[in-house]
């Protein structure tokens, strides 16, 4: 009931503030980001405590579905997706030619605003639920996982940005709609694999994002 209520009140937001323009124009990905949305809420809420067990007994205990699961959830890792998910949302929407000088723009937006809805959502669940005893990493996973998770799919599927100016004249532009897919696939994959967890898989991430983008001068 608690991830219910948290995901009910994200979503609504996540629609009225961001999506609305989007349904508009793409109905079936509108449909389906919700599904996806959905399908990352159900798989944290069952599997959240079973996640810190090592990734390969999924693979020898041949539960598939499981593993599904448990990379839609991405518990250990949730400040990749929180990162390059809250990046593209605010950076769609407040995306303005700043003499060359946008993207770092975009960056700061970023850090400043997700810190200030984690922390609104940190705030909420313990003031709905003050007993329940939330830790900080489930409701900050769980706050990008709801809001932020298929709004990624549904932006970059559609090529709602494609273009950045960089300071002293340089552009990064994402030139086909494939490398968008496989550029922010990279993070689901390896998770799958069980790659190392921390800031390497991030890191690991953004290096194959820039190498995947159209560097033009």
């Amino acid at each position: 009931m608690t991830y219910l209520v948290l995901s009910i009140i994200l979503l609504s937001l996540q629609c009225f503030l961001y999506i609305k323009s989007v349904a508009k124009k793409c109905t079936f990905t509108f449909a389906f980001t919700i599904f996806l949305v959905t399908a990352h809420i159900c798989g944290l809420y069952i599997l959240a405590p079973k996640i810190a067990i090592d990734s390969q007994k999924f693979f020898l205990n041949g539960n598939i579905n499981q593993l599904l699961l448990a990379v839609l959830t991405h518990k250990d890792e949730w400040h990749l997706n929180y990162a390059l998910t809250l990046f593209i949302r605010y950076g769609v929407v407040f995306e303005r030619r700043l003499d060359g000088w946008d993207l770092p723009v975009h960056i700061l937006f970023v850090v400043i605003f997700s810190s200030i809805i984690s922390l609104f959502i940190n705030e909420l669940a313990c003031a709905v639920f003050p007993h329940q005893g939330f830790e900080n990493y489930e409701l900050l996973g769980f706050a990008e996982a709801a809001s932020t998770l298929g709004v990624i799919y549904c932006l970059n599927g559609h090529g709602t940005f494609k273009q950045f100016n960089l300071p002293f004249g340089f552009h990064v532009r994402v030139s086909r709609s494939f490398q968008r897919w496989v550029a922010f696939f990279c993070s689901d994959v390896q998770r799958a694999f069980n790659f190392p967890i921390g800031f390497i898989g991030p890191i690991t991430s953004g290096i194959l994002c820039f190498h995947l983008f159209s560097k033009l001068q």
